[in-house]
């Protein structure tokens, strides 16, 4: 099952105010657990649909030097501050996240059952 990235940014990546955008979707293919190469800690990666990477791309490249918040079912899970253009085919998340709590928030963003959003942080 393809599971949507809600988005109010169809407006925020053409450069206009978010109070005026419509919601936007981004499919996603899959998400899966690795290892960051850093420090190890656990990371998910997201892989976006071609249409999803197009509209990603275009977001971060308007909003280079801004924060993106990523929710799931409501909650920022990661709120990283965009350091260059982010063309895909995948996106990944890290935070504070155990082993455990990686691996479940990967299955339930693979299998549809989480609602996941990106918008800009207000700073």
């Amino acid at each position: 099952m393809a599971m949507r990235i809600v988005a109010g940014a169809l407006a925020l990546a053409l450069g206009v105010s978010s109070a005026q955008a419509a919601p936007i979707g981004l499919a996603i293919k899959s998400a899966s657990v690795q290892a960051d190469t850093f420090g190890g800690q656990p990371t998910i990666v997201v892989e976006l649909q071609p249409d999803a990477q197009r509209t990603f791309a275009k977001l971060t490249a308007r909003h280079v030097g801004e924060i993106l918040d990523l929710l799931v079912d409501g909650t920022v899970v990661s709120s990283p501050r965009i350091q260059t253009v982010i063309p895909g085919p995948s996106v990944v998340i890290s935070g504070d996240f155990t082993a455990r709590q990686a691996a479940e928030l990967a299955r339930r963003i693979s299998n549809g059952d989480a609602a996941v959003a990106v918008e800009l942080a207000s700073e």
